[in-house]
């Protein structure tokens, strides 16, 4: 069945907002898929597809009470403290829009509608940009936002449109560089983003070409150098797309949310997109370098016994009840049980509050080629966006 509109997946979001992120994606799954039945029986009968799906919604009942009764299921007592916090929050996976499945991107996007982002108001957002982009005319701060919401509302042809005339736009304005160190910012975030449409309507060459250009105008980019990475890897250039990644690993303007450069990275590796390059030594180091001064001296990853003993110095308290989970998931993981494995994982972030560094040890361990066989299961996912410090 063909994707739900922007207004359902705003009303999903906001029945589960303030949930954590492991059940609020569960419960946003179990949601759409009720929906889409409802819509399929609704249309078996002979109603329109578009008036199927705005009775299957109206079916479920408001968001707000539907919010109100998950959070009250989940927290009990607490129930609204989330909810006034769920109110008050931006939530980060809307601030920067993260595929990672079938693909890894994270789109950097700040913006002065951000709190409409966070809810998915894109109907507000868009006519207003597309109000002031008339009484301004052409302008490439303007084109490339308007570009992000239709890209986040997944109309991707308008998308297309308007970043792509913020690429012009900033090819006219850009100076010309005095050297090839020389990094132009505006035009680089503008071929990226431009990128990211062209990769998800298919059109891969056309994408690569647009990173290519891209690191023309700055080829220390931590997010271009990143895509880049991950165009060589799927072509089987493995050396070269760990060159991108190291270069990944130097840009000190690009922080990602909560995510420093590091971590960005950690949770780039985790992904399936990366296990042809698990076997290189340099995976290894490249990955003990994003995970920074936590890694200390740690062995290479083929070490196992080892990392894990640094880690539980390093750790402190935390690392013991860590690491102990963290042997169950791989015995279980051994057994076939994912199941377990999952459960088990994700027990070792329960303390995760008390100790910051325990997310960024199991994206750490998880790049692993121990875990591989867990790569292609949606929990996965899952996992390491929890680990990563997800709301």
């Amino acid at each position: 069945m063909a994707r739900l509109t922007p207004e359902t997946e705003r009303f999903l979001r906001k029945a589960v907002a303030g949930l954590p992120f492991l059940k609020r994606s569960e419960a946003i799954d179990e949601l759409r898929t009720h929906i889409k039945d409802g819509i399929e029986h609704r249309v078996a009968q002979g109603s329109a597809p578009t008036v199927a799906e705005q009775e299957a919604v109206d079916a479920i009942g408001d968001a707000a009470a539907l919010n109100r009764g998950l959070l009250r299921a989940h927290f009990g007592r607490k129930w609204l403290l989330h909810y006034l916090y769920s109110k008050l929050s931006w939530w980060l996976p809307e601030l920067w829009h993260i595929q990672l499945r079938p693909k890894f991107m994270i789109w950097k996007h700040t913006s002065k509608y951000s709190h409409q982002y966070a809810e998915g108001r894109y109907d507000e957002i868009i006519p207003r940009l597309e109000r002031e982009l008339a009484a301004r005319g052409p302008n490439d701060d303007i084109h490339h936002e308007l570009g992000l919401a239709y890209n986040a509302s997944g109309d991707y042809e308008r998308a297309l449109t308007h970043l792509q005339a913020a690429v012009d736009l900033c090819k006219v304005h850009a100076k010309p560089k005095s050297s090839p160190e020389d990094r132009d910012f505006g035009l680089s975030i503008a071929y990226s983003s431009l990128a990211g449409v062209l990769d998800r309507l298919g059109r891969r060459d056309e994408a690569m070409s647009a990173v290519r250009s891209g690191l023309v105008a700055d080829g220390r980019s931590s997010m271009l150098n990143l895509q880049q990475a991950r165009f060589l890897v799927e072509r089987g250039y493995i050396s070269e797309a760990l060159d991108h990644l190291e270069v990944s690993l130097n840009d000190p303007t690009t922080v990602v949310g909560k995510f420093d450069r590091g971590e960005t990275v950690l949770l780039v590796l985790s992904t399936d997109t990366y296990d042809p390059a698990r076997k290189d030594p340099r995976f290894s180091t490249l990955v003990q370098r994003a995970y920074g001064e936590l890694a200390g001296t740690l062995e290479p990853m083929a070490g196992d016994v080892e990392v894990e003993k640094a880690l539980q110095e390093c750790l402190g308290e935390n690392g013991e009840n860590f690491l102990l989970n963290y042997q169950q998931a791989k015995c279980c993981l051994e057994r076939g049980d994912f199941d377990s494995t999952f459960q088990y994982l994700e027990a070792s972030l329960s303390d995760k509050v008390s100790s910051v560094d325990l997310g960024k040890t199991l994206l750490f361990l998880l790049t692993s080629h121990v875990f591989d066989p867990l790569r292609d299961d949606p929990r996965f996912d899952h996992l390491l966006m929890y680990a990563s410090h997800w709301p």
